[in-house]
């Protein structure tokens, strides 16, 4: 089989961290999300099952802790396999590279999926789908542009991968920076759902009563 010479311009973000000194940066930076993003994970799932209204249908309360719970459980998938793309290059390991920007791709996808159902069904338990329909909205054309991105992705990476046409990769790379900028912007709607919300983080301290409170 005859390859011939293919011109790109745009690098994938692959490309990008795998080399020095940039990877180093970005699993700096990956090492230093991840636990905030773990409990913040936490207490964007709490705040979520706590809007479920105690007293709606039992039903409608089961579905929107089922797709709460799971979206919670998706959101670390994604989270984990993030840093196992830091961390294992395409040069270092393309296989296993693969497989875990596979595995971050398809729990990203779902957890969108997942978190816009379960935001839309505790609303619902709370017959106040009015309150979130801008935030919901804002999530669902990034949904769109995620899943327009990432067939275009799919489609350049087989152009790319088995027909070499020209710009291919450029393309593939130019959709990987979309749902990329998709993905962070998903996440960061989470100050728009509980703007009034504050993370402490204390220890218990004995006072002279010997009863505890946290400071």
């Amino acid at each position: 089989m005859a390859f011939s010479k293919v011109f790109n311009i745009v690098p994938s973000i692959s490309a990008v961290t795998g080399i020095s000194p940039q990877r180093y940066i970005w699993r700096i930076s990956a090492a230093l999300h991840i636990g905030p993003r773990v409990i913040i994970s936490a207490v964007y799932n709490a705040y979520q099952l706590s809007m479920i209204n105690p007293l709606a249908d039992l039903e409608v309360k089961s579905r929107a802790q089922l797709w709460l719970n799971t979206a919670y459980l998706l959101n670390l998938i994604e989270a984990g396999a993030l840093c196992g793309v830091s961390y294992i290059s395409n040069r270092d390991n393309y296989p296993i590279h693969e497989k875990l920007f596979i595995t971050f791709m398809v729990s990203s996808l779902s957890h969108m999926v997942a978190c816009i159902r379960g935001t839309k069904l505790a609303a619902d338990s709370r017959k106040d789908l009015e309150s979130i329909k801008a935030g919901l909205k804002y999530k669902q054309n990034l949904l769109v542009l995620s899943l327009i991105s990432t067939a275009g992705l799919l489609i350049f990476f087989i152009q790319h991968r088995f027909f070499c046409l020209r710009m291919a990769f450029s393309l593939f790379a130019l959709c990987e920076y979309v749902i990329a900028a998709a993905n962070m912007a998903f996440h960061v709607s989470v100050i728009s759902d509980f703007p009034t919300e504050e993370l402490m983080v204390g220890k218990f301290i004995s006072t002279a009563g010997n009863t505890h409170k946290v400071e």
